[in-house]
């Protein structure tokens, strides 16, 4: 799944996308088209950490949608 973060010119937001050909990104909040793609970094699981409870770690806070995406 293309999934690209993206921060916007315009506003200075940063924010997560699905892109396909189809599909052209634009920031969720002023709807601007003058994007910078951002290097994120790749995620991780180990078997360990996908079992329920064994996260020793509280989980990250996710950027997308201001941080109310539910993703963590």
């Amino acid at each position: 799944m293309p999934i690209f973060e993206y921060q916007c010119g315009d506003c200075e937001r940063e924010f997560e996308a699905f892109v396909t050909v189809d599909r052209k990104p634009t920031c969720p909040s002023c709807h601007g088209e003058k994007l910078s793609k951002l290097l994120s970094r790749p995620g991780m699981v180990s078997a360990a950490s996908a079992q329920p409870g064994s996260c020793a770690a509280p989980a990250p806070v996710c950027g997308a949608q201001g941080g109310r995406c539910g993703c963590h």
